[in-house]
């Protein structure tokens, strides 16, 4: 029963451990004042093999992505009837917002 304990313990430690290592990525988009809010969509690729770690469509309000600490991060963002954009994104340490204006092809 002691080592029962003893292991639930560790696991515990574990899962507080990887929890603290993540941080937050949060996108805003804009666009000019006469433009609606445009249906975009935001892709997350880890660097250097450029795997999708997530998919989203654009929020007024943002979008927030979950990103490793110390990890480098591909963003592209694609829209209809505006230029597609890709950003490099390095996390280092701490959340990290990211402003990108759309603009007309």
């Amino acid at each position: 029963m002691k080592y029962f304990f003893a292991i639930l313990l560790l696991l515990l430690l574990f899962n507080v451990a990887s929890v603290a290592q993540k941080q937050n990525i949060t996108v805003k988009l804009s666009i000019s004042k006469q433009d609606s809010f445009p249906p975009a969509t935001l892709q997350l690729y880890s660097l250097p093999d450029t795997i999708l770690i997530s998919g989203q469509i654009a929020k007024q309000r943002g979008n927030l992505f979950e990103g490793n600490n110390f990890s480098k991060y591909l963003l592209k963002i694609s829209c209809a009837g505006y230029a597609d954009i890709e950003k490099n994104i390095s996390v280092a340490g701490k959340s990290i917002e990211v402003s990108v204006l759309l603009k007309k092809q």
